[in-house]
């Protein structure tokens, strides 16, 4: 990237932060309580630093688009400053009937802080080391290492044992194969809830892998054909919007990454609208594969701004969980001192083998900062949310610091990039959806 093409860059990124800023401003109402005009300047306050930080590391570092500082940063300012303004201004401070402005406030510095130590974390080795600036994915020096050796051999016989046990576990929900294999219009599906096999569909990010490999390395373009159709075949059917958005953004990672090119920002926006209208439509459809019915269209009305981004919104709400969070620990509930982190160990193990295995007790940390309800409807909450609810304070602090240094490590994949760090780093980033 060249002088100019640095400048424009610059320039665009500094416009939006602005920009962003203006409309925020005309999300302020007269009619605000107290407590509500509290909580909107914190929130205004909390963007202006939060998006300062990312032009203050697009100027300095050059943020490249495809690494991990940027991504994370969008999800972080989207779900606690820019949803929050939104349903804010829209009396929408609700979350399973729940009211939870009280803890907008505490809440809000909470994350600020957090984020800002996120920002250390991932930057703090260029000062240490005394560089100025980060090679970044576009500009290291080099050639990629070009792999040629036909290994897709191996990763062909993985894609299809992972293939063969995620269909087991959708066939174990009720679908029979030709419901599966016709998208529900022949065939049946006989709803039988949660079964003692539904662990195997976590293979799907480990298929995903398999299925980049393939498609990656030389040949075989018949087989890499086959095995794309029948892995969206399987994505349709589970109904897994996280995971199909792992196999559409992990070649095109792929792809500029090992050319070390920046997407056409019309590119983007194109790629990220087509991806809004297929997950929409998934969201349509998700009654339909759940109870059997034929695939259909956008629904009566058709497709509306409302449908399209219909998708994210339970995504971008997760603060709500966090803001009831704050106002119930510690003060009614004590901090659970890791045990949701720990879980973590036992969700693979299959109930087939543990029958006895207990209850995630993230579901209980979303039942006590909310109520039952939200436990049923499987809120989701924010790593950060995690933390505190763990932790506390300090908690945000200490680890959201390590969470920066972690993923700053993610770049140890391209430094001396070859072309299975790339297929790696490629999988590992499109996870942190």
């Amino acid at each position: 990237m060249n002088k100019t093409q640095k400048q424009l860059s610059n320039f665009i990124c500094f416009a939006l932060f602005i920009f962003f800023a203006v409309y925020f401003l005309f999300h302020i109402r007269n009619d605000f309580s107290e407590t509500e005009r509290e909580l909107f300047w914190t929130l205004f306050i909390s963007y202006i630093i939060c998006g300062g930080l990312v032009v203050a590391a697009k100027f300095q570092h050059q943020l490249y688009i495809f690494e991990p500082f940027t991504l994370i940063s969008l999800i972080y300012i989207g779900v606690f400053n820019y949803r929050p303004i939104i349903d804010l201004y829209h009396d929408n401070l609700v979350g399973n009937g729940v009211i939870v402005l009280s803890g907008g406030t505490k809440a809000t510095i909470i994350f600020t802080v957090g984020f800002i130590c996120f920002y250390i974390g991932y930057y703090l080795k260029l000062r240490s080391s005394g560089q100025n600036k980060v090679g970044t994915l576009a500009e290291i020096e080099g050639n990629i290492e070009n792999d040629n050796s036909d290994s897709s051999n191996w990763a062909l016989i993985g894609w299809i044992i992972c293939f063969i046990l995620v269909i087991t576990a959708l066939v174990s929900q009720g679908n029979s194969l030709r419901y599966i294999f016709t998208l529900t219009s022949s065939g049946e599906k006989v709803d039988e809830g949660r079964t003692s096999l539904l662990f195997l569909s976590n293979l799907g990010v480990t298929m995903a892998t398999f299925w980049l490999i393939v498609l990656v390395k030389p040949g075989k373009p018949v087989i890499k054909v086959i095995i794309t159709i029948l892995s969206l075949m399987y994505l349709i059917m589970r109904n897994g919007r996280w995971l199909l958005l792992i196999f559409v953004s992990a070649p095109v990672i792929y792809y500029y990454i090992k050319r070390k090119k920046r997407p056409n920002l019309w590119l983007v926006v194109g790629g990220a609208i087509g991806l809004l209208l297929v997950f929409a439509w998934m969201q349509v459809n998700r009654p339909n594969i759940r109870f059997g019915r034929q695939l259909q269209g956008w629904g009566e009305n058709g497709l509306t701004l409302e449908i399209l981004l219909s998708p994210f919104d339970s995504d971008l709400s997760t603060y709500k969980v966090f803001y009831g969070m704050v106002t119930r620990f510690p003060s009614m509930y004590s901090y659970m001192h890791g045990v949701t982190f720990l879980y973590t160990f036992l969700l693979f193990v299959p109930r087939v083998i543990w029958p006895g295995k207990p209850d995630n007790p993230v579901r209980d940390m979303i039942e006590m900062s909310m109520n039952n309800q939200a436990r049923q409807a499987g809120s989701a909450v924010a790593n950060i949310g995690e933390i505190y609810a763990n932790f506390g304070v300090l908690g945000v602090i200490i680890l959201m610091f390590i969470f920066g240094k972690v993923v700053s490590k993610l770049k140890d994949l391209y430094e001396k990039p070859n072309q299975d760090t790339i297929i790696a780093y490629s999988i590992l980033l499109t996870l942190l959806f």
